[in-house]
């Protein structure tokens, strides 16, 4: 009877011991099933480089409102009431510059982002795309509070466009909390984009770049490089336009000497070579769109509303 009860208690522990085994082993394949669908732009051997910062700047809608020429560099128009009719609601001045400041500093405790900040005045000069100060994207914040607590909403410019790219709004009981999670969906968004930096001179082989330690680069670091040849003077198109008109990929680049602001990067094993205008990069991470919305979709929910 004993021996009976074992080899029962055996056989079922077996059992359950499979059970769990295939089960893991499903789930290990329905991981790698879905590892397998986030790809590179480029070859693999990018998928190990570190996160890389994009430079950004914060201003609010209120500051652009009051400040023509700084809206008509970095939004391309001025009518800011065309161009947000909806957002906000009136706040105190003090409790404004407060929450701006704290988005900076949110801002600068992320792995994905170095904030900068815009000098007092601008010309046109100064956000040029070799500029070694030069902002690529700025955060655009307004804030409206409602009877549930704070709203923050926040948009991220393309300074090269003057386009929107990214949008997303939060609510929480203080402005702190809505900040937070806003800021959240911005990095997610921020961690699949492309990266990418200019060459601003040729020394001894090696390539001079406007980016260095403090954004994220490493001794070691491989980037994709462009030559960009035929751009007309004076090109206003966005960094991504131009780099699909005129960009021909020359090779990888790998980091050789890493400064605060600058680096040096040479060709990885080839007499590759880069100008200064060129364009480095480091490619996008591709996450396929599972809810991709279709005319044959909304025909059908149309039918059997």
């Amino acid at each position: 009877m004993t021996v009976e009860l074992t080899v029962k208690s055996l056989i079922k522990g077996m059992r359950v011991h499979a059970r769990r085994e295939a089960t893991l082993t499903a789930a290990i394949l329905i991981v790698m099933l879905a590892v397998s669908h986030v790809t590179f732009a480029a070859d693999s051997e990018f998928g190990g480089t570190r996160i890389l910062k994009h430079r950004v700047t914060v201003l609010s809608l209120s500051e652009l409102s009051a400040d023509k020429e700084k809206a008509a560099i970095f939004l391309k128009k001025t009518d800011l009431l065309v161009y947000l009719p909806k957002d906000g609601v009136v706040m105190e001045e003090g409790d404004l510059a407060s929450v701006v400041d704290l988005t900076k500093g949110e801002l600068s405790r992320s792995d994905y982002v170095r904030v900068m900040e815009v000098p007092r005045t601008l010309s046109k000069k100064e956000v040029t795309p070799e500029s070694s100060d030069r902002p690529e994207l700025v955060v655009l914040v307004s804030y409206g509070i409602t009877g549930k607590g704070n709203k923050v909403f926040v948009r991220l410019l393309e300074v090269s466009s003057g386009q929107t790219v990214f949008s997303t709004q939060a609510e929480g009981h203080d402005l702190g909390t809505a900040v937070r999670q806003s800021l959240s969906g911005v990095e997610d968004w921020l961690l699949t984009q492309a990266w990418r930096c200019r060459v601003i001179g040729v020394r001894g082989g090696a390539v001079v770049i406007n980016r260095g330690r403090l954004d994220g680069l490493r001794e070691g670091a491989k980037l994709v490089g462009y030559g960009m040849r035929g751009v007309p003077k004076g090109d206003k198109e966005s960094d991504e336009a131009t780099l699909l008109k005129y960009g021909n990929r020359v090779g990888t680049f790998i980091v050789t000497e890493v400064r605060n602001n600058f680096a040096k990067a040479r060709a990885d094993g080839g007499k590759m070579t880069l100008r200064e205008g060129d364009i480095l990069e480091l490619p996008e991470v591709r996450i396929p769109d599972r809810d991709v919305r279709t005319r044959d979709n909304r025909l059908w929910d149309k039918i059997y509303k």
